[in-house]
């Protein structure tokens, strides 16, 4: 995720709560793609994953 992230000093570590509301749903699923082509399976499985934990009204609301 470190292409869609920006580095920012913050109390706590950047989630991907953070990342979908600044970024959108789109560019997460956009790096999970990128991450796959580059032969990043495992790391791109453990984004889906998480990605999947949240629920679909906190996606569409950070996202919108």
């Amino acid at each position: 995720m470190h292409r869609i992230a920006k580095r920012v000093i913050t109390a706590r570590p950047l989630s991907l709560v953070d990342i979908v509301s600044e970024h959108g749903t789109s560019a997460v699923l956009d790096r999970i793609s990128e991450l796959r082509s580059a032969g990043m399976v495992h790391a791109a499985r453990a984004v889906e994953n998480e990605l999947a934990t949240l629920s679909p009204p906190v996606l569409q609301e950070r996202s919108a």
